[in-house]
């Protein structure tokens, strides 16, 4: 079963990766081993190893198979096709090529799809491997983020109204240094998305964030 489904995996990535030169066929692709928090998107993601093979990474995970590769679309944006293969079942299923989409950890059966270029103003899509469902997203504005059991931490952007009204405001100790750098102050509130219910609540808990 194992040999099938890497073959499977090969054959995948060799159709993705027809215009590039092949791999050398007597030698294994190098593989290293990606340990929690590694990667862009929440601390507490899944650990994994990873086969780089020309521009295609597969992230090894014990029940799924990611396989990401970049790619120009046709409005001229770039993004990553992520691709899931299910180790159990050898089924696989393109969860994203959206624009300026890219790749950002699993946990358990939740797949994480980082929307955004810049530092603030980012997207998180979620997608549910079992249904191969998307079952939310929210924007973040922070890469402060953090998994803890089915449940997503992350902080956003106060408007200006909200963040005027803020009282009392979160401790801030960098905040002249921050001023004097001649960058904007921002204040974030923390929410949390839950993968079983669907559904954010805010947590009431604030902090401050240079902005560029």
């Amino acid at each position: 079963m194992k040999n099938r489904i890497f073959i499977y995996l090969i054959f995948i990535i060799g159709f993705y990766n027809c215009t590039s030169s092949p791999a050398p066929t007597n030698q294994a692709p190098p593989q290293k081993y990606a340990a929690k928090d590694t990667l862009i998107g929440p601390s507490n993601a899944d650990a994994s190893t990873f086969v780089v093979i020309n521009n295609i990474t597969v992230y090894q995970y014990p029940e799924y198979h990611i396989i990401v590769s970049s790619e120009e679309l046709d409005d001229g944006s770039y993004s990553e096709r992520i691709t899931a293969v299910n180790m159990r079942t050898s089924d696989s299923t393109l969860v994203s090529n959206i624009s300026f989409g890219f790749f950002a950890g699993i946990s358990g059966n939740y797949l994480f799809v980082d929307e955004g270029t810049l530092d603030i103003s980012r997207t998180m899509h979620i997608y549910d491997l079992t249904s191969n469902q998307k079952i939310g997203e929210f924007n973040f504005d922070s890469d402060e983020m953090k998994i803890e059991g089915t449940q997503i931490h992350y902080f956003a952007l106060l408007d200006d109204a909200a963040a005027a009204a803020l009282n009392p405001k979160p401790d801030c100790p960098d905040a002249q240094k921050i001023l004097d750098a001649g960058m904007g102050l921002g204040y974030l509130e923390q929410y949390i998305f839950d993968f079983k219910t669907r559904q954010t609540t805010s947590t009431k808990i604030y902090k401050c964030q240079a902005l560029s």
